[in-house]
């Protein structure tokens, strides 16, 4: 299989700076989730926060978005996907099943089916190993997964992604991730590039999940892009 494409971001989403994700209309829809701005994570005067603190600040922040607002926030964000991310039809896209408050892709994961991508979903297969992606319809019954994640059956097929699009506590200016600790996404994001499989690794989030700068480390792997409800923003440097 050929990969040699690239993620093609265009229209009006196509950049936003990191001051535009403090304001705005969702300031108002979540109330006091977005209150302060994200970069105050970072303690001024006395170095950075380390990651399992701003892991903490960030899930409790997460958790206060309404179910409400996360299922429409879900929404634009299918909507935003379509209109900013130029992929071909047959692309194979990894997506996640959302849990513990992530913003909602059911309804990307659906858009996403209904224009002829394959959609594959991360499984658990062994802790210290990269994540399996196994094929999703609407029609598989997910089974429960490792850290109380939802996912494909073992019997569904497995899929290499092109795309892989992941869910994050925080990312930063410079394109670094913020998980839940655990490795899985570097471990497997390294490995893909590594064989050139995929051309494109791209968060999702709210806008108040973006922070100044994280604690970075030698296997992080850094986000190609990243979107949220303010729209898409590359990391990627443009040619001179």
């Amino acid at each position: 299989m050929h990969f040699a494409r690239e993620l093609s971001l265009s229209g009006s989403w196509a950049r936003y700076t990191a001051p535009t994700l403090l304001g705005g209309p969702w300031m108002d829809l979540m109330g006091q989730t977005v209150d302060v701005a994200p970069h105050s994570f970072l303690s001024p005067g006395n170095g950075m926060e380390s990651k399992q603190t701003l892991r903490e600040k960030l899930k409790t922040r997460r958790a206060a978005v309404s179910d409400q607002d996360r299922e429409m926030v879900g929404k634009l964000i299918a909507e935003q996907f379509l209109q900013a991310v130029k992929i071909p039809e047959d692309t194979i896209i990894a997506v996640y099943w959302p849990m513990e408050g992530e913003l909602d892709t059911r309804a990307l994961l659906h858009e996403l089916h209904k224009k002829g991508h394959v959609v594959v979903l991360p499984t658990v297969e062994n802790n210290d190993s990269p994540l399996v992606f196994r094929k999703w319809t609407p029609e598989v019954e997910m089974v429960e997964g490792a850290h109380g994640t939802l996912e494909p059956p073992k019997d569904c097929e497995v899929g290499l992604p092109e795309l892989v699009v992941a869910p994050l506590l925080g990312v930063d200016d410079t394109g670094h991730r913020l998980g839940y600790g655990g490795g899985y996404y570097d471990r497997t994001v390294e490995a893909l590039r590594a064989e050139g499989a995929i051309f494109g690794y791209m968060g999702l989030c709210y806008s108040f999940q973006n922070v100044a700068e994280l604690p970075a480390e030698n296997h992080d792997q850094l986000l190609d892009a990243v979107m949220s409800e303010k729209g898409v923003y590359s990391f990627k440097k443009e040619a001179a």
